[in-house]
């Protein structure tokens, strides 16, 4: 085949890729004017003191939290420095004076805290660090400085191989005082964007200004360049010996956005970091991989080593046979698995009411459930199980189910909100009839700050669970569990499993009862149906076979041509039926980004793209658009309604504005701003993993050899009419090889289908009464941690600048500003936590404000206000009063403070764990005593009632039941310690009471020998002593 004279040529020869793989990438300018600004706000996580830190890459201490933030290993900030406005004091020229002030400043828990500006710097060889600087300096100076403000100014330098210099501007919201010496109490809000009509216009024109301000400086400095904007570029043809290099330039972009800080890479616990993001497990071969990958020749021997012997490494075991695996995981990934499974225990065993006969037949009604549907339903609706599983293999109708089932809960007065892992599924949940849909993150983000509640009366419904990554669902069955919500998880553990590592599902499905459904629906053609269902089997050489049959692989001899004949069939399809849905498949972004340069050109070249392109920065890259283009969407906005994974089309581009109007698939219209959204990609081809939950009409999937089985099930189980499967022979030499490439397993599985050393000594150990207290007493322990889970790392996120937040935050603020002082500091004593369940007193204050004004309202908050104030006052102290009891001494110190820290929050919470703490001790000294009983009897019966007569019994039982209570502490308690040598002393002293203890227990007499002594001992000494 010649490559050259073909119009779909996409690829150079093999040796001339070769030689690309292995030379430097082109250079790319990046002098362009985007300019995105952002809020650091406290409802999102943000944190003055930690993005001062990050930017200035030192260590900051933020006084208000406590929190110590420290970057100074990250490198790559090349010029710091603080630009004060005149008049302000020199010792704000300090980061953590200047951050620590602003933090001070802001008294609420959603304060915008500061704004930060991210610029993108020239590139150009002729511009120098200095000139960087100074550009951004003028900038800040400009627009920030010369106002009043603040600014933290900060130049970053390019990891190696890019070219995205950039720089960071941190800017105060509030100006300083005419002395000078601390911030103004009211807010430079005269420099918040301007509203007009629901636009903000000067977050629109950022990068306008930061465009203009380069030019004048190049024009200043001679320089021959002019900025490379988000704008409007004359149509150049593109022949066929351009489209040879897309898969060069796609290449390319993949070297620029790699990163490997091998510095970081040699530290045992980054690895261990890095290795399990992604998988709770990972073997000897993978930590190789990384460390070539990363770690330079010289030094991996070392660093595997320090890795293998790291503390917190874990070696894992099969469960069956005990013998050791080749897999490893850390103490981290194990502990966190293992809280998942607490929360989904607690969520099961609540009780929940069967749904009336009625809700039932609502559910039911007008549909024709198959049997497995039917069984499923049964499952959700008549059970009484709080927590249910479907597993709904890839095409088998489970949307239909899940409306049934939806319904029959609605009638019943059930709120029902459905959750996914993706935008795209959340979109697919809508369509299907839930009016509550959203991104899990999305709803726990919302439910962190109190702007969603879930109740015993709440239906959770997750499809796609499968996705689900560990710790987002550990943090949705914290606030499942807490609220006493329903939850109802659908998935498949045979499709792709979370980005992040995950792998639970499958372990979940088998712990909990669940309903497999099977049948295949969305393929209707046979030999394609059974293909899909022996994929969910794993039967992976029956299904090729099929493929094989039906002439659906296409054998190509090199990969070029595989990309080649795949695009020009997508291309010939497409014309034949435009309006049915089709997408191109790949594993690699590198090989999604090369067909969908192909795609597009032979768009263009077919006059199917508007005749003028704009071209814009986007997370991979320069790219350029075009009216009818195809699009995906790879980053949330969700205020201008934007979601990742979104696809659509091009319908319209404004070239004065460089506004794009988009038409989604879901029918919606939506607009883009480039200068301040960076989340475009074309949309011809897609990954898999972003295709997974999409029915198609058509799919073209290109084959990788490093694909796996769960990968290959999704791929193959997208389409209703036609399936395409194009394999190159250069990486897949034959059908056997393409076989076991698809059966490759995923490795992205739980650790808890294996054992750890510790599982294996827990099942091999003696049942006695000292293991069930050790047990007991970690037990406790880890129902504390439970009950005071907080995972502030997991919410540390913060959402670009947008339109309607800003008018919200204004309108806010307009609003405060208006009302006296003393409604402010009403407003502000609600706040406290001892009104958080005041709200009949609150609601009353609200409509009396209406009615009857400020001062009758203020009057009767003074009147109530103190009720609740004192009964918060005597709850925290019989929470304090609860932890010296001594039932509780077996808590540590730092659990107590912990305990302590939450009662101020929520002191009848705390107050309810204590008192089942100490009921569950009581338990368990009646156990001890009633295993004493059992022991007693083992003793043959002169003895027996020797020990019965002997008036010291009642002795020995108290020093027994304070032994096993106390016996794992450290440090005794100082009240009991003399409680200890007096009855050791007492019992001593009755020898035949003492051989008789020694029969019945040996290993208590010897103990009480000791502490008899050491208190003898300790009495020559001058002192006290005891020893355990």
């Amino acid at each position: 085949m010649n490559l050259g004279h073909t119009q779909y040529a996409l690829y150079p020869t093999l040796l001339f890729a070769i030689l690309i793989l292995n030379s430097n990438p082109p250079e790319i300018p990046m002098a362009i004017q985007f300019a995105r600004c952002e809020y650091v706000s406290r409802s999102k996580g943000g944190n003055a003191c930690r993005k001062a830190s990050y930017n200035q890459r030192t260590e900051i201490r933020c006084e208000r939290t406590g929190e110590l933030f420290s970057f100074q290993d990250r490198g790559g900030d090349v010029h710091h420095e603080i630009l004060l406005p005149e008049g302000a004091d020199l010792r704000f020229k300090s980061s953590s004076i200047l951050w620590n002030e602003a933090e001070r400043c802001e008294r609420r828990k959603d304060s915008q805290v500061a704004k930060e500006f991210v610029l993108a710097l020239p590139d150009d060889k002729q511009v120098t660090l200095e000139d960087r600087i100074e550009l951004t300096r003028r900038f800040a100076e400009t627009h920030f400085v010369e106002k009043g403000l603040a600014v933290q100014l900060d130049v970053h330098e390019p990891d190696e191989h890019e070219k995205n210099w950039h720089a960071h501007l941190l800017v105060t919201t509030r100006r300083f005082t005419e002395e000078g010496l601390g911030f103004e109490k009211a807010k430079a809000r005269d420099l918040d964007p301007t509203i007009r009509k629901g636009c903000v216009i000067e977050a629109d024109i950022w990068g306008e200004l930061w465009r203009d301000l380069q030019n004048a400086y190049f024009e200043e400095k001679s320089y021959d360049l002019r900025v490379d904007p988000v704008g409007v570029l004359s149509q150049e043809h593109l022949g066929p010996v351009r489209m040879r290099h897309h898969m060069n330039e796609a290449i390319a972009r993949s070297q620029l956005l790699q990163k490997a800080n091998e510095q970081l890479a040699q530290d045992p616990g980054s690895v261990l970091e890095a290795l399990t993001r992604n998988k709770a497990v990972f073997s000897e071969k993978d930590l190789d991989i990384f460390l070539k990958k990363h770690v330079p020749h010289e030094a991996r021997e070392q660093v595997c080593e320090r890795v293998l012997t790291h503390p917190t490494l874990l070696s894992l075991y099969d469960k069956e046979t005990g013998k050791k695996t080749v897999y490893f995981t850390t103490k981290e990934v194990r502990a966190e698995e293992e809280k998942l499974l607490r929360f989904a225990d607690k969520i099961a065993k609540k009780p929940t009411p069967i749904l009336s006969p009625e809700a039932i037949a609502k559910g039911m009604e007008g549909r024709a459930l198959s049997e497995e549907q039917h069984k499923a339903y049964d499952l959700c609706a008549q059970s009484g199980q709080n927590l249910s599983l479907i597993q709904g293999r890839a095409g088998v109708g489970k949307s239909y189910v899940l409306d049934a089932i939806r319904m029959a809960h609605e009638n019943e007065g059930y709120w029902v909100l459905g959750l996914a892992p993706t935008h795209k599924v959340a979109s697919d949940l809508r369509e299907s009839g839930f009016k509550d849909a959203k991104t899990c993150h999305g709803f726990l983000f919302a439910f962190r700050n109190n702007k969603e509640n879930l109740d015993p009366k709440t239906l959770v419904i997750v499809d796609e669970a499968g996705m689900l990554g560990t710790t987002l669902s550990v943090e949705l069955f914290h606030a499942i569990k807490t609220s006493g919500a329903k939850l109802i998880l659908v998935g498949d553990d045979r499709q792709l499993s979370s980005v992040e590592r995950g792998g639970v599902f499958g372990l979940l499905a088998e712990r909990y009862e669940s309903v497999e459904l099977k049948d295949v629906r969305r393929q209707t053609i046979n030999w394609q149906k059974t293909v899909s269902e022996d994929l969910s089997k794993g039967e992976v050489k029956s299904a090729v076979h099929l493929l094989q049959e039906n002439k659906a692989i296409h054998w190509n001899i090199i990969k070029e041509e595989a990309l080649t004949e795949l695009l020009k069939t997508w291309a010939e399809d497409n014309a034949k039926k435009p309006d049915e849905t089709r997408l191109i498949l790949a594993q690699r972004n590198v090989d999604v980004d090369a067909l969908n340069q192909g795609a597009r050109e032979i768009l263009r070249q077919q006059g199917k793209l508007g005749g003028v392109e704009l071209s814009c920065m986007t997370q991979r890259g320069k790219e350029v658009f075009a009216e009818e283009d195809r699009v995906q969407l790879t980053r949330t906005d969700k205020d201008k309604g934007l979601r990742n994974g979104t696809f659509g089309v091009i319908e319209h581009i404004d070239m004065k504005t460089k506004i794009l109007t988009l038409r989604l698939d879901n029918k919606e219209k939506v607009t883009v701003d480039p200068h301040t959204y960076d989340g475009l990609r074309h949309g011809y081809a897609s990954t898999v993993y972003k295709a997974q939950g999409s029915t198609l009409d058509h799919v073209y999937v290109l084959h990788s050899q490093i694909i796996n089985k769960l990968v290959n099930y999704v791929a193959l189980t997208r389409q209703t009419k036609s399936l395409s499967l194009y394999v190159s022979k250069d990486e897949t030499p034959s059908e056997g090889h393409l076989i076991r490439q698809m059966s490759r397993e995923d490795g992205n599985k739980a650790s808890l289908v294996f054992d750890t050393q510790k599982d294996i000594e827990k099942k091999n150990e003696d049942k006695t009464l000292i293991t069930q207290i050790k047990h007991g007493v970690e037990t406790i322990t880890t129902k504390v941690k439970d009950v005071f889970h907080n995972n502030e790392k997991f919410y540390q996120f913060e959402n670009p600048l947008t339109t309607n937040k800003v008018e919200a935050t204004l309108h806010s603020h307009q609003k405060q500003e208006q009302i006296s002082s003393a409604l402010q500091a009403a407003y502000k004593e609600m706040a406290h936590p001892a009104f958080a369940n005041a709200t009949v007193i609150r609601r009353a204050f609200a409509k009396g404000l209406k009615v009857h004004g400020e001062e009758k309202a203020i009057a009767y908050w003074d009147n109530k206000k103190e009720g609740p104030l004192r009964l918060y006052q005597q709850n925290l102290g019989k929470v304090e009063t609860e932890l010296h009891s001594p039932l509780l001494n077996r808590l540590t110190d730092h659990w107590k403070d912990q305990a302590r820290e939450l009662a101020k929050q929520e002191p009848m919470r705390v107050l309810g764990l204590l008192q089942k703490l100490k009921e569950d001790e009581l338990n368990k000294r009646e156990q001890v005593a009633s295993d004493n009983r059992k022991l007693s009897e083992k003793v043959n019966l002169p003895q027996k009632q020797e020990i019965k007569q002997n008036p010291m019994e009642e002795t020995y039982l108290r020093f027994k039941a304070l032994h096993d209570v106390f016996k794992d502490i450290s440090e005794v308690p100082p009240s009991f310690k003399e409680e200890f040598k007096h009855l050791a002393q007492e019992l001593i002293q009755d020898k035949n009471f003492m051989e008789s203890l020694k029969l019945l227990d040996a290993n208590k007499a010897k103990i009480i020998q000791r502490i008899a002594q050491e208190q003898e001992r300790s009495k020559d000494l001058g002192r006290g002593g005891l020893s355990l």
